[in-house]
């Protein structure tokens, strides 16, 4: 059984569009049934989380409303980017079920350097005194600069969650 959770997408809603049929959960399922053959029955759709925090408390709602056993382990698959927050998140909310559930963190989306051979391509030093200084060599990249952006925010979202009391980043024994 599979859980996919993930509220209203962000995109422009068309008439009789709903959030069910708009929703990152829709989406999820759609790409797992037809990029994995995943039977439309096996599959069960969270489509009111908004946030991290809503996806872990309403899995939990809806594992326990549906009674359906996990055998104590969720695979919690995101972004690689979000993963630590998520993990966290999910551990921290079915900790609080009295159940000890371990929490399998499955992240996607890896952000990674250039290889080393596109690095080399760069112009870099004596390149650049050669040929001289551009205002572009100093102007981040609209890569860099998105997934810059992209570090910012978790951070942030990060914080939040700490203060909260959703995550506890720091382990007492």
């Amino acid at each position: 059984m599979l859980i996919v959770s993930g509220g209203e997408a962000t995109r422009e809603r068309k008439t009789g569009d709903t959030t069910e049929n708009t929703s990152e959960a829709r989406a999820a399922s759609t790409f797992l049934q037809n990029r994995f053959g995943i039977p439309a029955g096996d599959i069960i759709e969270e489509n009111q989380s908004s946030t991290v925090h809503d996806s872990a408390v309403n899995t939990r709602e809806l594992l326990q409303r549906q009674n359906i056993g996990f055998g104590n382990q969720l695979f919690v698959v995101t972004s690689a980017i979000e993963m630590s927050r998520a993990a966290l998140t999910f551990d921290r909310e079915f900790a609080n079920t009295g159940r000890e559930v371990a929490i399998i963190p499955r992240p996607t989306d890896f952000y990674t350097v250039p290889p080393r051979e596109t690095l080399r391509q760069r112009v870099q030093g004596r390149d650049l005194v050669e040929r001289g200084v551009r205002i572009s060599d100093l102007l981040p990249s609209t890569d860099a600069f998105s997934l810059s952006s992209k570090v910012v925010s978790e951070y942030v979202s990060s914080i939040y969650y700490f203060l909260r009391g959703w995550i506890r980043p720091v382990r007492t024994l």
